[in-house]
């Protein structure tokens, strides 16, 4: 509870954020309605994209600052990712870890706006035991990142541009912004760990 009192940004309490991102989760949903001709199963794809988007004017016409707006359309675009996370064939430390890489300081609260999705929602498809299996992998992600966060240390930069250049015998280009990328990426998921690992890396994706 006190962890959701805080005032992250401004004078607004984080919960209260929270609940309006939950309000506005799915306002994506109506402009990605489709219905599968062969199982009349009803699908929303890219929802959450959608949704985020269309939520950035509405919050700004209610004069939120930006960095609400910044934190509640993230939460709104990410609020699938948790379950997509423990819906992993392996659920392994690997795969949370990059999770908690990834969502930063959010993390926490995208996996509670994706317990309450998971629990709103409710169907003759959507079994009690489905629900309590997500809920359950959500909590073990949940008990994961409040574990990780309290001895995760930012990742160090092992390359910076000047060097990548240097090594791949590159000039200032879209090519190097997307090698740096990737190369950001393989340490979030924690296949790039020393420096080494780096160089190997970028002389493979070149």
């Amino acid at each position: 509870k006190s962890y959701l009192e805080k005032q992250k940004y401004g004078t607004v309490q984080e919960l209260a954020m929270l609940k309006f991102a939950g309000f506005l989760h799915d306002i994506g949903k109506p402009s990605c309605w489709t219905i599968e001709e062969d199982t009349g199963r009803h699908r929303f794809i890219k929802h959450d994209d959608v949704g985020s988007k269309l939520a950035k004017p509405i919050l700004k016409k209610m004069c939120f600052s930006n960095k609400q707006i910044e934190y509640i359309t993230l939460i709104i675009k990410k609020h699938m990712y948790p379950t997509a996370v423990v819906s992993s064939p392996e659920l392994t430390d690997k795969v949370m870890m990059r999770f908690v890489r990834k969502m930063g300081d959010d993390a926490i609260d995208n996996i509670l706006i994706a317990q309450a999705d998971r629990l709103s929602a409710r169907g003759p498809e959507i079994t009690e035991e489905i629900v309590n299996e997500n809920i359950s992998l959500l909590n073990s992600l949940l008990e994961f990142c409040l574990s990780a966060k309290e001895s995760l240390k930012p990742l160090p930069k092992l390359l910076d541009e000047n060097e990548v250049m240097q090594i791949l015998g590159l000039s200032p280009s879209p090519k190097l912004g997307q090698i740096m990328n990737e190369l950001h990426e393989a340490q979030v998921s924690g296949d790039v760990t020393t420096n080494d690992d780096a160089i190997s890396f970028i002389k493979t994706i070149m």
